[in-house]
């Protein structure tokens, strides 16, 4: 309702980077990895705690599986492919999944510009919500205007306040349930809206 978008902003460009480093083909396999150099390395750089534990990481470099060894590993059966699971099979593929999701954020929450930064990659729904019954809004009058000066000092385009004032709360309701406006001062306008 009021959690705001700047998580879905980090988590929509930690699955895109995850993507890129972590599905199957993007991993660098425990096969490749020169075990001489890295324990070389560990004896001229580690601390002495790294340098304690080095047979036993040498063993296996999964901290989550020790019982596992380096052998095992790097054989495919071992490399667990989250994404391919999920039918993930690029990063236009995550962003697509997130044009499900819409995200509540309140009247003063300035993060809600990011949803709309062109950098992100993908143009996320965030939805004005306001707690307009709690005691930091002494004036409901106040709320409105609020939110209107993301607009007014260039965090937001016309066209991205609408979206967070009026669209993206007309497209959730009405996906699941067309009529959710019938009958309704704004029926018209959304009907128009989502026409458009």
């Amino acid at each position: 309702m009021e959690g705001g978008v700047s998580w879905a902003c980090q988590m929509y460009l930690d699955m895109v980077e995850h993507w890129e480093k972590r599905r199957r083909a993007g991993l660098q396999h425990p096969d490749t990895t020169n075990l001489a150099e890295l324990q070389a390395l560990i004896g001229s750089y580690g601390d002495e705690r790294l340098k304690a534990s080095a047979d036993a990481l040498m063993q296996s470099l999964d901290a989550f599986r020790p019982e596992c060894s380096l052998e095992e590993l790097s054989r495919p059966e071992h490399v667990h492919d989250d994404f391919g699971a999920a039918g993930i099979d690029s990063k236009d593929d995550v962003r697509s999944a997130f044009e499900h999701y819409y995200f509540g954020c309140e009247a003063d929450d300035r993060a809600t510009m990011w949803a709309f930064d062109r950098r992100l990659g993908a143009r996320l729904h965030p939805v004005f919500s306001s707690d307009f019954t709690h005691f930091d809004v002494p004036d409901f009058e106040e709320v409105m205007p609020e939110a209107f000066e993301m607009l007014e000092r260039g965090f937001m385009s016309a066209q991205d306040f609408r979206e967070f004032t009026f669209t993206n709360a007309a497209r959730l309701h009405t996906r699941n349930n067309p009529g959710f406006f019938a009958g309704t001062v704004v029926e018209r306008a959304v009907a128009e809206e989502l026409r458009s």
